[in-house]
């Protein structure tokens, strides 16, 4: 992952788990070789946002506050 974040190589979208501490999943968009990154509770939300279904990055923390808080049973 910090290759395609470093060197902009290769192309494409890409999701990794984080398993130290508290679970996160990074997502990186490399599809125009500019690497946005954004890290995530949640894996959907995570895949959401690499799909381009939320645009904006508080749109995809938003979503992945609801998605972290529906798995919550009381």
């Amino acid at each position: 992952m910090e290759r395609v974040i470093d060197e902009r190589r290769p192309l494409g979208s890409f999701l990794c788990i984080e398993e130290e501490g508290e679970r996160r999943y990074t997502a990186v968009d490399n599809e125009t070789g500019d690497a946005f990154t954004e890290s995530f509770r949640t894996e959907e939300a995570a895949k959401l946002w690499l799909a381009g279904f939320l645009l904006a990055p508080d749109e995809a923390h938003d979503a992945d506050d609801f998605l972290t808080e529906a798995r919550v049973v009381p």
